[in-house]
C-alpha cells in the first residue's frame, strides 16, 4: 500500500509537470523585466474558451522550452484580479506579448490554433521552432555567409575554394557576437570540403548520433541541430552545382 501511494504521488508530479510559467503579482517584475520575450495568457478556470485552448497553450510552452529567451506564461485572472485590471483584461482568454527589451505589452489578436501561435512567436522572437520543438532547416543559418556557400559550390578548383574560405573568415569578423560560433563552423566545414567533401557527411552522421543518443539537451542539442542544418545547406549547394554541370 505504501509503495502504491508513492507511485501515485510520483505519477501526479509527472502529470502536473508543465513548461508554462505561472505569473502572479509577486513574480511579475521578475518574469516580465525586458530580458526575454514573454507571451502571456490571462484566463479564468471556468471559461469554456480557455479550457478549449489549454492543450494548445501547453504545446506552445513545450515547443519553446529550449529557447532561453522565450517564456510562455499564464495568469489566473480570477485570483490575480489586480493584474487583470493593470493590463486592461476584459475577456477570457486574453493574450498579450511582451517583446524582449520592453515591459509594454502588445495585444495578440490572431488565431488560437497551435500552428498560428508558433508562427507568431517565431516571427516576434526571431526563432525557428517547429510545433513540438524541433528546429526548422533555417535554424543556425547566416544569410551573410550563405551567399559564399553558393559561390563555393561553383568553384572549379581548390584555389578558388580556398579563396572563398578566406572571404568567409573575413566576413565572420563583422558578424554579431551571437553568430560568431556558428560562423566559425561554416568556415570549418568549408575548409574540410576543399579537399574532401565526404568529410561533411561523416561530421553530419556524428552529430546526428549525438542528437539521437539522448545524452545532450537544451542549448547543446539546439547547437547540434544548427550545425546539421549548416552542413545540409553546404551539401545542397555542392550537389546543386554538380547537377547543373551534368546538364
Amino acid at each position: 500500500m505504501y509503495r502504491q501511494l508513492i507511485s501515485l504521488a510520483l505519477l501526479a508530479v509527472v502529470v502536473s509537470a508543465s513548461n508554462i510559467v505561472k505569473i502572479t503579482k509577486d513574480n511579475l517584475d521578475t518574469v516580465v523585466d525586458g530580458s526575454k520575450h514573454v507571451f502571456v495568457k490571462f484566463f479564468a478556470p471556468w471559461c469554456g474558451h480557455c479550457k478549449a485552448m489549454a492543450p494548445a497553450w501547453e504545446q506552445l510552452a513545450d515547443t519553446f522550452k529550449a529557447e532561453p529567451d522565450v517564456v510562455i506564461a499564464d495568469v489566473d485572472a480570477t485570483i490575480e484580479r489586480e493584474l487583470g485590471e493593470t493590463f486592461a483584461v476584459q475577456g477570457y482568454p486574453t493574450l498579450k506579448y511582451f517583446k524582449k527589451g520592453s515591459v509594454e505589452p502588445q495585444d495578440f489578436e490572431g488565431g488560437r490554433a497551435i500552428d498560428t501561435m508558433v508562427a507568431y512567436v517565431n516571427k516576434q522572437a526571431g526563432t525557428f521552432r517547429k510545433k513540438g520543438g524541433d528546429l526548422m532547416e533555417e535554424a543556425g543559418r547566416i544569410d551573410a555567409l550563405d551567399k559564399f556557400v553558393a559561390d563555393f559550390g561553383k568553384c572549379g578548383s581548390a584555389e578558388c575554394k580556398k579563396d572563398i574560405v578566406s572571404k568567409v573568415e573575413a566576413r565572420i569578423a563583422d558578424l554579431k557576437t551571437s553568430e560568431t560560433k556558428l560562423g566559425n563552423f561554416y568556415k570549418k566545414m568549408l575548409e574540410k570540403a576543399v579537399s574532401d567533401e565526404s568529410a561533411l557527411e561523416k561530421e553530419k552522421a556524428r552529430l546526428t548520433r549525438m542528437k539521437d543518443g539522448g545524452s545532450v539537451g537544451g542549448d547543446s542539442k539546439t547547437y547540434i541541430f544548427q550545425r546539421i542544418n549548416i552542413i545540409s545547406f553546404i551539401q545542397k549547394g555542392l550537389e546543386g552545382d554538380k547537377k547543373s554541370d551534368e546538364l
